[in-house]
């Protein structure tokens, strides 16, 4: 008879019942390739998405840009008050690469903790 305070310990393995022993969670193994698949899918549709835009225009809070020096050095003025955000020709093409290269490297990782 398995003590009622110990049934998760146990499991069923080809009919027989068996005790398990250490931890047997997912572990960071799972959360590292989960992470990493994701990441470079996310990369990889960027990438696709600026294959089909020629450029962005941001619509941002008046002073915003002024604020955070970084948006001069990524975006330039345009007319009505919007900031355009021109990406160079190869960049869809080092996105689609990046995630590409993410994917790939997190499909070798275990998928279960042996």
């Amino acid at each position: 008879m398995i003590p009622a305070d110990s049934v998760n310990r146990y499991q069923f393995q080809h009919s027989k019942l068996v005790r398990l022993t250490g931890c047997h969670s997912p572990g960071p193994v799972m959360f590292f390739r989960s992470a990493f698949i994701g990441l470079g899918l996310f990369v990889l549709l960027c990438g696709v998405t600026f294959f089909l835009t020629d450029r962005v225009l941001l619509d941002m809070a008046p002073g915003f840009a002024e604020s955070l020096p970084i948006w001069d050095a990524v975006s330039t003025p345009a007319e009505g008050g919007l900031r355009e955000i021109s990406l160079p020709a190869w960049a869809p093409f080092a996105l689609m690469a990046a995630g590409c290269l993410t994917v790939l490297y997190s499909l070798p990782l275990r998928s279960k903790q042996s």
